[in-house]
């Protein structure tokens, strides 16, 4: 199953605005990523412009797309002409490609359905882009529809949110995400399934993507260097930095399961029971007792910190070097 498929909640809100006929101007589904939000719009716009008058069952029962016609197979492909998706051009959504979109929002569409327009990433919007688009979102041309999708609502303009009927798409339950590893990665034990499903935190995206990239032998190889640091000093943080920042992605994969772990160990003195990490009880404990809560909270901030360094494009390697140090104890908080 793909990830939209268990959003049961949201997809039957949809299903009951295509029942209606009666299409919003501007919807706006918020989520973490790797639930499906994408697809969802995606599937939207063929049930909006699917060319059969019965449709299919796709996502929507009895009121979804069939997938078959010129239509769907256009928007499956991206090529139809009235499915406009604005991505993000670097770190945001710019001004000049919502002028852009404005001026193609002028003519008329170019088939009789619902022209839809799919922001993925909404809250990469700069405040000109942002308040550009909501004029058109305000008095939106006729068949036309705009589908914002945000992590959450409040990372967007508030007044982008206040124009838009907002559906809520929530994390995949760990027993579905447990399920779906063991049908699906048959040579994985069931503790590393366990495992795995909690550390997606709800999402089945992210689940595949530790599966298939062993992600279990990340996490282990962190928590043994999250111990070694303060035997290492100096030396050992430097290394550990210069090997987390090299790859932009998976250093920030690493900086959130280090908070992670960290916040485990935290718990650990007060409700063990709640460990993320449960399949490394042992390794929790060990680190927990040489680490009161007077050192983590500090620690807790230094990735916090980290996090912000990343964003205002500090370099990786210093922002993580910064970090490494005051874990392994040689600078203060």
């Amino acid at each position: 199953m793909e990830p939209v498929t268990y959003q049961k909640r949201a997809l039957g809100f949809l299903s009951r605005i295509l029942a209606s006929g009666d299409l919003p101007g501007s919807l706006l589904f918020t989520g973490d990523p790797g639930l499906g939000k994408r697809e969802a719009a995606l599937a939207f716009a063929m049930a909006a412009n699917c060319q059969t008058p019965a449709g299919g069952p796709y996502l929507f029962g009895e009121h979804g797309p069939c997938g078959a016609c010129p239509s769907c197979k256009k928007i499956r492909a991206q090529s139809h002409p009235d499915v406009l998706v604005v991505e993000r051009s670097g770190a945001h959504v710019r001004i000049v490609q919502v002028r852009a979109l404005l001026e193609t929002l002028a003519m008329r569409p170019h088939g009789s359905g619902t022209r839809v327009v799919i922001l993925p990433e909404a809250q990469a919007l700069n405040r000109e882009a942002g308040n550009a688009l909501l004029k058109v979102v305000e008095e939106p041309p006729e068949r036309t529809l705009f589908i914002l999708i945000a992590p959450e609502a409040s990372r967007i303009l508030p007044t982008l949110v206040s124009r838009s009927h907002e559906i809520r798409f929530f994390p995949v339950p760990e027993g579905d995400i447990a399920r779906w590893i063991a049908e699906n990665r048959p040579g994985t034990a069931p503790e590393a399934g366990r495992a795995l499903a909690v550390l997606s935190r709800g999402s089945l995206v992210r689940a595949r993507e530790l599966a298939e990239s062993n992600g279990l032998a990340r996490r282990d190889f962190l928590a043994r260097e999250l111990a070694a640091l303060a035997r290492g000093g100096v030396r050992r943080a430097m290394m550990l930095a210069d090997l987390v920042s090299r790859d932009k992605d998976q250093a920030a994969r690493d900086l959130e399961w280090i908070a992670l772990w960290l916040r485990d160990l935290l718990v650990r003195h007060y409700a063990p029971e709640r460990i993320v990490n449960a399949d490394l009880a042992a390794e929790v404990e060990r680190q927990a007792g040489a680490a009161g809560p007077e050192r983590l909270l500090p620690h807790l901030a230094a990735v916090a910190d980290c996090e912000r360094d990343l964003a205002k494009n500090v370099n990786p390697r210093m922002a993580f070097e910064a970090l490494f140090l005051q874990l392994a104890g040689m600078k203060n908080g």
